[in-house]
């Protein structure tokens, strides 16, 4: 792993750690995700209307990334008038552990309010959102050799999440919402005819733009404890070429798909400082 990457890496988990120890716990959960991604990237314009669709898809390619996701529950923030809740206790469970009594390991501190109506939607309802640094990209062969394009990008998802408990079992949960990524580093690494060079991504001549943005969608499991597992797609609506843009030009589109799976933040700060 790069020095720099890694620094992205320590510095996002620290502005975590940071959020964590200022945020309203009965608000928020944050949970360190990490994941495998299959990413491609979508091609579109006149090169490519020979084909017929006006499209084409790249190879796939592997990347990683590494997010801090928190979970904002609707009910913790608004009571049953839809007013702020200053000096309210705690909505009944966190999206991050079921709300069923005898099941919320999750959860920051016990404590046992009383179960809120079954038909308030509210008590369904979450924002989830956080700070990603993954990997996007791409792979292109021919007769003459191999490009990897591989990019670095900040991203910011912002979900609206619909969860459901299942009896017992912890809770499923599902939801989309749109996504705004920066990117940080990238390159295209290209070998032809037995030579290889590379150049950078962003930026200069051929390069893509910095901004990205499209839809993300989600759905996932949590576990009655402090784990989380959950699917994840970026359909990328940017064009991310940084030449001129219209339809006498082509376009170019980030695609996403990754297995997250995250543990509770405050979990694993705990189990430092009993050390």
């Amino acid at each position: 792993m790069k020095t720099a990457t890694f620094f992205h890496y320590l510095c996002l988990l620290l502005v975590a750690i940071l959020i964590e120890s200022c945020t309203p716990r009965e608000l928020s959960y944050l949970m360190p995700e990490a994941s495998a991604d299959k990413v491609n990237q979508e091609y579109y314009g006149p090169s490519y209307k020979s084909n017929g669709s006006g499209s084409q898809a790249s190879s796939d390619e592997l990347a990683f990334n590494f997010g801090i996701i928190g979970v904002f529950e609707l009910a913790g923030m608004l009571d049953n008038d839809g007013k702020s809740s200053e000096n309210k206790q705690p909505s009944y469970g966190s999206l991050l552990a079921s709300n069923r009594p005898g099941l919320q390991p999750g959860l920051y501190r016990p404590y046992s309010p009383a179960r809120p109506k079954a038909d308030d939607i509210k008590t369904h309802l979450a924002i989830m959102s956080g700070l990603e640094l993954i990997g996007k990209g791409a792979r292109e062969s021919d007769a003459g050799g191999t490009t990897n394009t591989r990019l670095l990008y900040l991203e910011l998802p912002v979900y609206a999440i619909y969860h459901h408990d299942l009896t017992n079992k912890g809770r499923i949960f599902g939801g989309l919402g749109p996504y705004f990524a920066y990117g940080l580093s990238g390159s295209f690494k290209s070998s032809f005819s037995g030579q290889s060079f590379s150049t950078p991504a962003f930026g200069g001549n051929g390069g893509y733009k910095r901004f990205d943005a499209g839809l993300a969608l989600t759905a996932g499991y949590q576990f009655p404890s402090s784990l989380r597992i959950r699917l994840a797609y970026d359909l990328g609506l940017a064009n991310i070429e940084s030449g001129p843009s219209g339809p006498d030009y082509d376009k170019t589109h980030n695609r996403a798909l990754s297995v997250n799976v995250g543990y509770a933040l405050d979990k694993i700060v705990s189990k430092f400082k009993k050390r």
